[in-house]
């Protein structure tokens, strides 16, 4: 063969497989996906069509999102069932006597 035989093989395969997009990523991946997307919340949904982006910590993105919002929605409904408002500390309960 010539230098560069199989070089168009190649580049059919990469096409065909999204470019790398079957990596599945280190467990470390997976925390760093959860971490961002729990911190940086639904923004982070964006970064799942991105092909650079390991399975696991495509994975990790959308857990820490669900535990996010999940956590956001049991504090509201705690808030609306016992009248506590946890953002200023209180828990809802017989205000401290003033001397």
């Amino acid at each position: 063969g010539f230098p560069g035989a199989g070089l168009r093989e190649r580049s059919l395969l990469m096409d065909a497989d999204g470019g790398g997009s079957d990596q599945v990523g280190l467990p470390r991946d997976f925390v760093w996906g959860f971490l961002m997307g729990f911190f940086l919340g639904v923004i982070m949904l964006f970064w799942l069509w991105e092909r650079s982006v390991s399975h696991r910590q495509k994975m990790g993105i959308l857990t820490g999102v669900t535990c996010q919002l999940s956590l956001r929605y049991m504090k509201r409904s705690f808030e609306a069932n016992t009248g506590a408002n946890l953002e200023d500390g209180a828990m809802g309960g017989p205000e401290p006597i003033a001397p």
